[in-house]
């Protein structure tokens, strides 16, 4: 399996739900999906694709490091420089312990390509701050530190 395919994400508002869809050239496919439990409030569409859309590629690590591919193929999502950068550390990175606990090579490269000309702009006014919480201490520290940010 020498491709991992980001295929496509999608959200509908009605059951609250957003899906995303990984596969391997050759193999296995899979689907993840995460179901909003809360009443929405007013929020611009094009905000919340972004998020989701970064979610996506964050949230494909789980299925990216079974096989850990040469290549990454993005059909599914718009990734500039600056965020294929950004998620090509977050992977290289972020798989440091995978790499050592496997005695694999830390310097293995992990490349997002890029797909999309220009820069995101940024469409949110806010002062307020996002946190993902994954259920693990790191999170809850994460944000126990931010709480008292000014």
């Amino acid at each position: 399996m020498n491709r991992f395919n980001f295929d496509k994400y999608e959200f509908d508002a009605e059951s609250k739900t957003a899906r995303f869809y990984y596969s391997y050239e050759g193999g296995p496919a899979f689907v993840e999906s995460y179901k909003f439990d809360f009443e929405f409030v007013d929020f611009n569409p094009e905000a919340l694709d972004r998020a989701l859309q970064t979610l996506f590629l964050i949230a494909g690590v789980s299925y990216y490091k079974a096989y850990l591919p040469a290549e990454i193929s993005v059909s599914g999502a718009q990734i500039d420089q600056k965020t294929a950068d950004f998620m090509t550390k977050t992977y290289q990175k972020g798989l440091g312990e995978l790499f050592f606990v496997n005695s694999l090579p830390p310097e293995r490269k992990i490349d997002f390509p890029v797909n999309s000309q220009g820069t995101a702009e940024n469409i949110v006014e806010s002062n307020g701050l996002l946190v993902g919480i994954g259920g693990g201490k790191d999170s809850l520290v994460g944000l126990e530190l931010l709480a008292d940010a000014p």
